[in-house]
């Protein structure tokens, strides 16, 4: 049997993630009015609360030099944090009605999100992606956004609303190695595993001091490679 590493699964499940939400952006997208001088676009995107119900979250995006990139790139220099580092939700009121809690001038501009939503909850990704599983080496859990390895020396993320990797280890170690490491493929479930291949591709990085030590990259995809490019540490909010 073909040993299942890291990379396979953060690359087997890449583009799946990245596909569902694009497609959950174009579903839900269309029922959304922006008229913010601050936000130039949105991306929704899911995750499950404490009490298992799904939630529709509203991440903002800035395009260079506009008001609002230039209002956060100030209050990142004061290290303050605002309202538009964090997301707004879509949610629904006691009578039923969906509504969007942002301050700023993003609204909904119909009712009909809600079958959309119902009928996107009911895809099969919905349905099956959300696991964890671990033994004595290493812990593994999928959402609807992330999937995250943990074992005692690292902790890596796959987060799709950026397309990056995060890692982190208390002391120095190689991503390159961590990121081939075994995984347990027995204790996947069986859509899970469906869907893992060994990756032919290897991994590059733009810089090389990415083999030694943690931190956040980027992923841009080649014919050739999968290349990884280091993220400043106060930029990683705006890649998820």
């Amino acid at each position: 049997m073909v040993e299942i590493r890291i990379k396979d699964v953060i690359f087997s499940f890449r583009h799946l993630y990245l596909e569902n939400n694009r497609k959950l952006n174009k579903r839900l997208g269309k029922h959304i009015s922006n008229k913010s001088i601050f936000i130039d676009d949105i991306a929704l995107y899911v995750t499950s609360n404490p009490s298992h119900k799904k939630t529709v979250n509203i991440k903002y995006t800035f395009k260079k030099g506009t008001p609002g990139d230039i209002y956060l790139r100030l209050n990142e220099l004061i290290n303050r944090n605002t309202e538009l580092d964090n997301p707004a939700s879509i949610k629904c009121n006691d009578n039923g009605e969906y509504y969007i809690d942002s301050k700023y001038n993003i609204r909904l501009k119909d009712q009909r999100i809600a079958k959309d939503m119902e009928c996107m909850f009911k895809e099969e990704f919905y349905q099956n992606i959300q696991s964890r599983v671990s033994n004595e080496k290493m812990d593994i859990t999928f959402s609807e956004t992330e999937i995250t390895f943990s074992t005692n020396d690292f902790i890596i993320w796959y987060n799709c609303l950026g397309d990056v990797i995060l890692s982190y280890s208390g002391k120095p170690f190689s991503l390159e190695d961590a990121l081939n490491t075994s995984v347990p493929i027995e204790l996947l479930s069986d859509y899970h595993k469906g869907i893992i291949k060994s990756e032919k591709k290897p991994i590059s990085s733009e810089k090389k001091e990415y083999l030694d030590t943690p931190g956040d990259y980027s992923i841009k995809e080649r014919d050739s490679d999968y290349s990884l490019r280091l993220i400043s540490k106060k930029k990683i909010n705006r890649y998820i």
